[in-house]
């Protein structure tokens, strides 16, 4: 398939409205075994500071997102955002997963995202601490291990590859950074 260049609002606003419930419902719970994995590892506490939007509505009052954030209990996490916004219903849905480790580590951060536009896309980042092309042994140690699951990726015919059309943005893309369709 050929890349994207695409806005995603773009994308969305390319095809008819479609019920993507059972996707999202899919891609929600891809992002719980994921958020399992951390809670697994680390120990966090929630941080109430968001509590106000921990339940996000449209206009009509009806439930159209949720956010919960949290902070390490003694765990080297700055924070942790676990969010979801959308209408499923409609097509359009965004799940996130975001990981900033405070400076105690090196560990990159995670930043992953899956959602619906209306077709499935994901994000998936291990964001390095430094600047890795400078920093042969922090590449070797943290970006390679996820190398070759990025070229396999890359070789897949079904993969579309989504590249942002902000600079910024692509600017903070990692060279393992899996963005697509």
């Amino acid at each position: 398939m050929p890349d994207t260049v695409q806005h995603l609002a773009d994308v969305l606003d390319a095809h008819k409205p479609v019920d993507n419930t059972a996707k999202f419902e899919y891609l929600l719970e891809v992002r719980e075994r994921a958020w399992a994995i951390i809670r697994a590892g680390l120990r966090l506490r929630e941080d109430h500071a968001c509590a106000d939007v921990r339940a996000i509505r449209d206009l009509q009052g009806n439930v159209a997102g949720e956010m919960t954030t949290f902070t390490g209990d003694g765990s080297p996490v700055d924070w942790i955002v676990r969010s979801w916004i959308g209408k499923p219903e409609t097509g359009f849905t965004n799940i996130h997963l975001t990981c900033w480790l405070d400076p105690s580590v090196d560990v990159p951060h995670l930043g992953f995202a899956l959602g619906t536009a209306p077709d499935v896309f994901c994000y998936c980042d291990f964001l390095p601490r430094v600047e890795a092309c400078t920093d042969y042994d922090y590449c070797e140690r943290y970006l390679q291990p996820m190398n070759e699951a990025w070229i396999a990726l890359r070789r897949d015919p079904r993969y579309k590859t989504f590249n942002p059309v902000h600079l910024y943005t692509r600017s903070t893309l990692s060279p393992i950074a899996i963005c697509g369709l």
